[in-house]
């Protein structure tokens, strides 16, 4: 049996982070939805596999907890999918790197994008996946 992904996605209340959530999870991944007011999150919670988490992409503190309890309930980290306007893709690069060293499978981040490119077959395309040393938006 094939183990589950996590993906990490974040400003994932709104736009295209909701969006890549509902992809997402449609096909059977984990969904670490990070968001900074999670009662605006209504969409969000009737997705399976979820795991809300409350973060300012600006605070590396709040990052770094929200990584932790990630990896504390789904055990990795396989793709991000950086959804915040604000947010220092340099520190976020950094965090899931420090974090997940110790994980065999290496977070693969995911540039924004717009998901009409994935909608015909409903999965994310992999010509978006960028190894964690290349993260840029």
């Amino acid at each position: 049996m094939k183990e589950q992904k996590t993906v990490f996605i974040t400003d994932a209340a709104t736009a295209f982070g909701l969006l890549n959530a509902k992809l997402y999870s449609e096909q059977g991944w984990n969904v670490v939805a990070a968001v900074r007011d999670p009662n605006h999150a209504e969409e969000l919670n009737r997705l399976d596999n979820l795991l809300l988490v409350k973060v300012d992409m600006t605070s590396r503190e709040m990052l770094e907890a929200a990584v932790w309890q990630t990896l504390s309930q789904f055990g990795s980290i396989d793709e991000v999918v950086n959804n915040a306007e604000y947010a220092d893709t340099e520190m976020i690069s950094e965090v899931m790197a420090n974090a997940t060293s110790s994980v065999p499978q290496p977070v693969r981040p995911v540039r924004k994008r717009a998901l009409n490119d994935s909608a015909d077959n409903n999965k994310p395309p992999s010509s978006y996946r960028r190894p964690i040393r290349s993260f840029a938006l």
